[in-house]
């Protein structure tokens, strides 16, 4: 084979959904898209090595490619020929080359352009060609396991390494004993587990599932699904495809993780829904009627231009209807000894402007719900980005920050700094770097209920100040760039008071614009 080279396999436009899962690597304007074994050729190298000692060699690889791909290697049965550096073959049908040099394997010919191409080591290819140095992922981290009635929310992030194959599903149990038992599998995160037993102690895992088999299980959380002595406030949204207000999406919301407020009085029902999205629904009983009693109220128009029959609105993020038509269905209501609204259960469907694609919504409201918004998770997940430990100073206040090529905040660029400002108090925290040319500015906002600032890790967050209170917010802009979207996380390692008064603080963050795949990482160390 000719000397080294690098080749490009397959160039492509990025696009964020293959950057956040790790199917290309951005290289200046264009996206590498690797193969399966390609990426699998980022696993530590002890497992690498480990596979490789285990008995799986040149001929073995070579073998297997030929019947696996007879497109490309063919025909069959070539000699193995050696001119250092490389072990190879060559397929004068297809005019390609297969070569081994130390534990790379190089592929040359008109499937890589004409140049070599590096596409994994020996130990990627052992597995699916030999059975040998097959791993299964490694353990998931859980970061959260919300109560929801009867079942139980479990969010958790991917493992550092998926094995020898692609990650194909994650399975969610959570046991009280060996007494009751339940579990769901999904693709991704969360996942909600059916059928526990309100008011009872559950310890939930989550496992991942290659072609392997199936990982160790993450570290446990526990969680009680709450009791039936009161009603839990739940919003649900099924859009149809087509509907202007819902954009054919679901939606769920709960007061652990959004700001609901529901007020009643003469016969309206008034919703208000601020999470991720946010949303308004009004709900208005015919004339004359004042309470809420189970039944169905039809031919109803929109709120407040309805007529005597009642009316309906449901609108949000920017989106409304000009007119409409629904139905209002109520399966309970109660009333406490005031007279003032206690609970209610209730189901609606929209359609806008005479169309026939709908908006259906499921309303429970309990004044007695005590859902609160759960804190940060603690202990830090051990899988967050770290800076290396030589690229930050060993000592004193200072400003890291780490930006990914194609991040559009940083420039690709590494920065750090040891002269800045902190300011805030209770569930912010502000940053101010002020260096000649280059300036920035960083806030953090815990979600609501969490002041002062803990220790712990603050996951999906949005924009600050545009984000979901329920469950805080990010924002490092400066030097005129800023996102318009964004989501991330920040974790505190260490956070010290005095009186109310920050003395130090340990932070890390991490914050991808707009959607895409690219990150900015920083760490913010101070002390007063």
């Amino acid at each position: 084979m000719p000397p080294l080279a690098q080749a490009v396999l397959d160039v492509s436009k990025c696009d964020p959904q293959s950057l956040v899962q790790g199917d290309v690597q951005q290289v200046g304007g264009d996206c590498v898209r690797a193969t399966p074994a390609l990426r699998a050729s980022m696993r530590p190298l002890g497992a690498r090595v480990a596979a490789a000692a285990s008995g799986f060699t040149i001929e073995m690889l070579m073998d297997w490619a030929e019947t696996a791909y007879p497109g490309f290697f063919a025909p069959q049965g070539q000699v193995t020929q050696f001119e250092a550096p490389y072990n190879y073959r060559f397929y004068p049908a297809t005019n390609t080359y297969l070569g081994v040099a130390g534990e790379d394997v190089y592929v040359r010919g008109p499937l890589s352009g004409g140049a070599i191409a590096l596409v994994g080591s020996l130990s990627d290819f052992s597995c699916e060609a030999a059975r040998i140095g097959c791993m299964v992922p490694g353990a998931p981290t859980l970061t959260r396991v919300r109560p929801l009635g009867r079942s139980a929310s479990v969010e958790f992030t991917a493992p550092a390494s998926a094995g020898s194959s692609p990650i194909a599903s994650y399975t969610a149990t959570c046991a009280h004993g060996f007494t009751s038992i339940g579990t769901a599998s999904s693709t991704s995160s969360p996942i909600t587990v059916p059928n526990l037993v309100e008011g009872q102690a559950y310890a939930c895992i989550v496992t991942a599932f290659n072609q392997q088999g199936t990982s160790a299980p993450s570290l446990a959380m526990s969680v009680t699904p709450l009791p039936m002595s009161y009603q839990q406030t739940r919003i649900k949204l099924v859009s149809d495809y087509g509907d202007y207000i819902g954009g054919g999406r679901t939606y769920e919301y709960t007061k652990a993780d959004s700001q609901i407020f529901v007020s009643e009085g003469g016969g309206h029902l008034s919703v208000n829904v601020t999470g991720d999205t946010w949303w308004t629904g009004d709900f208005v009983l015919p004339s004359g009627t004042t309470r809420w009693v189970p039944g169905t109220y039809s031919g109803l128009a929109r709120y407040p231009f309805n007529d005597s029959n009642g009316g309906l609105s449901w609108s949000g993020d920017g989106r409304g209807c000009n007119t409409l038509r629904g139905t209002i269905t109520v399966t309970s209501a109660s009333y406490n000894g005031d007279g003032a609204l206690d609970s209610i259960a209730l189901s609606f469907t929209q359609y806008c402007e005479g169309g026939s694609p709908a908006l259906r919504g499921q309303v429970t409201w309990g004044a007695n719900d005590p859902t609160a918004v759960p804190g940060p998770v603690t202990p830090v997940p051990s899988n967050l980005w770290q800076p290396a430990a030589d690229a930050v100073p060993a000592s004193g206040n200072f400003v890291y920050l780490q930006s990914d090529s194609g991040d559009y905040i940083g420039g690709g660029r590494n920065y750090t700094y040891t002269s800045f400002s902190t300011s805030g108090g209770g569930a912010q925290l502000s940053v101010n770097v002020n260096s000649g040319n280059e300036w920035w500015s960083g806030n953090f906002v815990a979600m609501a209920g969490t002041s002062p600032l803990q220790a712990g890790y603050y996951p999906d967050l949005g924009r600050y100040p545009f984000h979901n209170p329920m469950k805080g917010g990010l924002d490092w802009s400066g030097t005129g760039r800023g996102c318009n979207t964004l989501t991330g996380w920040f974790a505190i390692d260490d956070i010290a008071y005095d009186g109310g008064s920050l003395q130090r603080v340990s932070l890390r963050f991490e914050q991808h614009c707009e959607g895409g795949g690219p990150a900015l990482h920083g760490r913010v160390q101070w002390s007063k």
